[in-house]
């Protein structure tokens, strides 16, 4: 992803970039992250075995693997989890949960990203 715009993904959803003045706050299938610190091209990909995670509100990282056990994910489900990574560093497992990296301070800019139904 190279601008903001929208982007098809392989299971016919879409992912909405927006550049706003201030954030409009998150959801399941909506996140929000500092948009100077996070300059373009973000990567969309299957996730992939030893992927790691810093999720909000936790310290340190945690195996996507281990996510998907605690959300109870069938093996079909895992197969299809996308994220949206920055130089390797995953910051969203899109729709499921967002990474602590980035977080928007009041008063900057924000990239949000948005899932269609």
């Amino acid at each position: 992803m190279s601008a903001p715009g929208s982007y098809p993904l392989p299971n016919g959803r879409c992912l909405y970039l927006s550049l706003v003045e201030q954030g409009l706050g998150e959801g399941p299938d909506t996140v929000e992250f500092e948009a100077e610190s996070l300059p373009f091209p973000l990567q969309v990909r299957h996730s992939q075995a030893g992927d790691r995670l810093r999720p909000s509100g936790m310290d340190g990282t945690k195996k996507l693997q281990d996510l998907f056990v605690d959300l109870k994910l069938t093996k079909e489900e895992r197969q299809n989890t996308l994220v949206v990574l920055k130089d390797d560093k995953i910051l969203w497992v899109v729709g499921l949960r967002r990474s602590d990296e980035r977080r928007p301070r009041d008063g900057e800019a924000v990239l949000r990203i948005s899932l269609s139904p």
